[in-house]
């Protein structure tokens, strides 16, 4: 997690080499990794605009600045994109039903980023229990999408549209043979990041029970939509009454950086704590009893807080893997503390409209141009 340390920083200027006016670079979009030289050759709107009325210039073509389009297309993201258009279309017509008038709208052309997610997939060849898994460790989101309007089921677009992407996520997963899905609940701090870099200041920071709550709404769609089928707490699944209440430390899932992991070292000391102070019997009693919600000393409650198991076990998935696709690999998008590192950067911030879309003009200029860094 990091601070908002860059937002007060100044911005930095370009001028106009047509009219000498000067221009934010957030506000030109103006690419200062690409143009490093002392006076760039940049020409601001108006005076683009009037080269090209008064046939002084011809128009770029759209490929000449590559979008978010021009990345390359892979099976999950074909997946996601057909079941998110397909859904926002049909709550569309529903919503245009409802209010008996047309929906369409026009919003401004530019790409921006709202939404961010990383994941870890383990697949058959992996031990138990990770073994045909994925875990959703953060997901990540700005409260830019537009129109900022209510489905005809009266849930926020915003929610709408991030609920479709998890969960056509987590139907992509299961036509490859995953058969269990994790989730780590668990709202950041306040002024804290977890993928992208300043949030806006209006955006509230949602409770533990309201963010579980979301979740818990997400998943109950998959499981109408017959991607799930159940899902449960991690505490309970392993504990709760239903359990055989037999579990080790084996038997849970480890994931890299995952809540188990970030415990580990911390339970190995306070057992050889107790270890050195010859309280091992007092340790074999422990490890018998059920757990204990009120104990001071146990992790029970951070895990009911944190992680939920989302079991997405059917018999007609396919257990072999078909992604033929090719790993891409970008440095600075390998995990989510280095991304958010390179965003603090950089300041490629989001916390306005107005530098969401610069940051997203420029993390997907690295993304077609990872050697520019």
């Amino acid at each position: 997690m990091v601070e908002k340390e860059h937002k007060a920083a100044g911005e930095e200027w370009v001028e106009c080499a047509k009219c000498g006016g000067w221009q934010h670079h957030i506000c030109a979009l103006f690419n200062a990794t690409k143009n490093k030289e002392e006076e760039p050759d940049y020409t601001c709107p108006r005076c683009y605009i009037h080269e090209i009325q008064h046939e002084e210039r011809v128009p770029l073509p759209p490929s000449a600045v590559p979008g978010a389009k021009e990345l390359p297309r892979t099976m999950l993201s074909d997946h996601i994109e057909k079941r998110l258009f397909a859904s926002l279309e049909q709550e569309r017509r529903e919503r245009a039903e409802a209010l008996g008038k047309s929906t369409t709208e026009k919003i401004e052309q530019v790409d921006v980023i709202v939404f961010a997610m990383f994941a870890q997939e383990y697949g058959p060849e992996c031990d138990y229990p990770n073994k045909d898994s994925v875990y959703i460790s953060y997901i990540d989101s700005v409260k830019h999408l537009r129109p900022q309007i209510k489905t005809v089921h009266g849930e926020a677009l915003r929610t709408f549209v991030f609920h479709e992407l998890l969960i056509g996520y987590m139907d992509y997963c299961k036509r490859q043979g995953l058969a269990k899905c994790h989730i780590w609940i668990c709202p950041p701090k306040k002024k804290e990041d977890y993928i992208l870099y300043c949030h806006p200041d209006d955006q509230n920071i949602p409770t533990s029970e309201k963010l579980q709550n979301w979740y818990q709404f997400m998943i109950e769609k998959a499981i109408k939509g017959k991607v799930a089928v159940a899902f449960s707490y991690l505490h309970e699944h392993f504990y709760g009454p239903h359990s055989e209440n037999k579990m080790t430390a084996t038997n849970l899932p480890f994931f890299e950086g995952g809540f188990f992991q970030s415990i580990t070292d911390k339970v190995i000391d306070f057992i050889k704590k107790l270890e050195e102070r010859g309280e091992r019997e007092a340790l074999t009693s422990r490890k018998r009893k059920k757990p204990n919600s009120s104990s001071p000393d146990s992790y029970e409650n951070s895990a009911k807080d944190i992680l939920l198991m989302k079991k997405a076990e059917v018999n007609d998935i396919a257990f072999d893997h078909r992604d033929e696709d090719g790993i891409i690999c970008n440095k600075f998008i390998e995990n989510r503390e280095e991304f958010l590192k390179f965003c603090v950067k950089h300041r490629y911030q989001f916390d306005t409209l107005r530098r969401a879309k610069h940051s997203t003009a420029m993390i997907l200029y690295h993304l077609h141009e990872p050697s520019d860094g």
